[in-house]
């Protein structure tokens, strides 16, 4: 099998990894790789007979189909069919088990909870308390689902102050950041 670079991998002896250079010809053979370990981040050269396809998804984890839109739970695999294809079993939230094709599957991102917000890949923690570069103190809060806060000069909540005409997040974050929680 054939892999590019930046596909997940699991390696026979090594593990987890990535592989981050290939397919190139080695003194051994044609088919080599550079992998990136996912547990050091240490570079090593393989075989591409060592290597196999990493999961898509695990048990537990929710997919979305593709063509039906629905959201289901995978229960089994991954298995691979008579032409090859990886497929998984899938529960939807009627009950009902199924089987999907892996590339019929996308993975679904879970909302954040009610008391966090993302900005820029990062999860802030609504129920504390933030100190920016200038050194003041920002407490954050949702109003009416934009996540708003304000600014103090001392470390204590101002969350009794916060209104829709105060800073949103992403401003702070933007013109004050980086913010580190307290």
């Amino acid at each position: 099998m054939a892999f590019k670079v930046g596909d997940k991998v699991d390696h026979r002896t090594f593990g987890k990894g990535e592989v981050v250079f290939g397919p190139f010809e080695h003194t051994m053979g044609s088919d080599f790789y550079l992998m990136k370990q996912e547990h050091d981040g240490a570079h090593a050269l393989t075989a591409g007979e060592a290597l196999t396809q990493a999961a898509k998804f695990k048990v537990g984890n929710k997919a979305q189909g593709t063509y039906s839109g629905r959201v289901y739970t995978i229960v089994g695999g991954p298995y691979r069919g008579p032409a090859g294809r990886t497929w998984y079993a899938t529960e939807s939230t009627d009950g009902m088990v199924t089987n999907n094709d892996e590339d019929d599957l996308l993975t679904v991102t879970p909302e954040p909870a009610k008391d966090e917000a993302i900005v820029d890949g990062v999860t802030y923690d609504l129920t504390a308390r933030y100190r920016d570069r200038d050194g003041d103190y920002w407490t954050f809060k949702d109003v009416d689902g934009t996540v708003r806060g304000e600014c103090s000069s001392y470390d204590r909540d101002n969350s009794e102050h916060i209104s829709s005409y105060s800073d949103p997040l992403e401003s702070a974050v933007r013109n004050f950041g980086p913010l580190t929680r307290v």
